[in-house]
Order: C-alpha cells, then sequence, then structure tokens
C-alpha cells in the first residue's frame, strides 16, 4: 500500500537487513511494525532502534482482534508514536498517520488519542501525587496503572515479579480505598478537579 502511494513511496528505503542497518544515523525514520509481540516486547525494540537509528519513530499496525482501546492506549505509552486498526481504511489511515508521525505527532483514533492525553496529563499532574502518601515503588506502579498496563507488564517495565506488583496494587487500592482499576481511574480524576 505504502509503495503504490506516490507520496509515501518516495519515502521508503530499499528492503535491508537488521544487520545492514546503519548505526548512529540521526536522519528520521519511520518503522511500520505490526503487534504479534508483547507491547513491552515492541517497545524494547522501539528503545533498541532509536539507538542504532536515532530519530526513530514507530507505527504499530493491530489486527481488529486486538485492537481494543487499552492495548491501543498500552502502545502509545510504551513509547510508539502510532498506532493503526487494519481495516479497509488502512490505505487512507496510512496516507495521513505517516506524515503526521514522522512530523512529531501521535497517531491514534480519536477516541483513544483523548484518553492517552487525559491520562498523561493525570500522570504528569504533581498536584495529585503528594496527598496520596505512596512509596516511590507505589507511584511507578500507579503510573502504570493509569496507563493500562497489566501487573506482568508492570512487573517487566520496571523489573520487579508479578507477586510483587500485586502487594504495591493492593497497597494502592487501600490507600485510595478503591477496589478495582476501573474505580482508581474515577477517584483519581476526582482528586484532580478537587485541587485544580
Amino acid at each position: 500500500m505504502i509503495s503504490q502511494d506516490r507520496k509515501l513511496g518516495a519515502l521508503l528505503l530499499p528492503p535491508i537487513t537488521s544487520q545492514q542497518l546503519p548505526t548512529g544515523r540521526d536522519e528520521l525514520c519511520l518503522f511500520v511494525v505490526d503487534t504479534l509481540t508483547s507491547p513491552m516486547r515492541l517497545s524494547a525494540l522501539a528503545r533498541s532502534m532509536r539507538l542504532r537509528v536515532r530519530g526513530s519513530k514507530f507505527l504499530a499496525l493491530l489486527l481488529p482482534e486486538e485492537a481494543n482501546d487499552d492495548s491501543l492506549l498500552r502502545l502509545l505509552h510504551t513509547g510508539i508514536e502510532g498506532v493503526l486498526v487494519i481495516s479497509e481504511r488502512l490505505g487512507s489511515d496510512l496516507r495521513e498517520a505517516i506524515p503526521a508521525t514522522l512530523q512529531g505527532e501521535r497517531w491514534a483514533p480519536p477516541s483513544v488519542l483523548a484518553d492517552y492525553l487525559n491520562q498523561t496529563r493525570a500522570i504528569l499532574d504533581n498536584q495529585i501525587l503528594p496527598q496520596l502518601s505512596l512509596t516511590g515503588r507505589e507511584n511507578q506502579v500507579l503510573h502504570l496503572m493509569i496507563r493500562r498496563f497489566s501487573n506482568a507488564e508492570i512487573g517487566e517495565a520496571i523489573g520487579i515479579s508479578e507477586r510483587t506488583v500485586r502487594f504495591h496494587v493492593s497497597n494502592i487500592f487501600s490507600k485510595l480505598r478503591v477496589e478495582d482499576r476501573r474505580n482508581l481511574l474515577a477517584t483519581l480524576a476526582g482528586l484532580e478537579h478537587r485541587t485544580s
């Protein structure tokens, strides 16, 4: 699809192997990848490629059965710049998403992008966190919970066991007086409104 579009086709490099990728380049490079690996493994791949080719950006393609709001949000929060669902609109979506991503914009369905921006604002809002009396590790876990990471993904991201993650999640729920993750986001939104 990309090669058949005149403008997008001009952006393509000839096919190369990973051994042929130049290292230390500073030019902008967009990788369009599928999501057959977990979001955390895709994030690790993105970090590795960004070290080899500085300025790398990533656009992830998801199958419809993988494409729920949580999976799209997790990909954005792990540093993937754009997410697209494979559908009959893929060609037109690629024509819009590729230039936008190359220009530094995030690309996702509008409702997912709005959730991503709201969650990012909540994470960055320093007024919420001090009043929660959370430990440093609980703050780390909370940030990843807001990003909708599973316990296993949280453990992988910060290098602790899933059992330890469950312990921190339980402490966070107790301190915020919530029973589950759904209530957590609502409680944090309420705290944000009271402090602003």
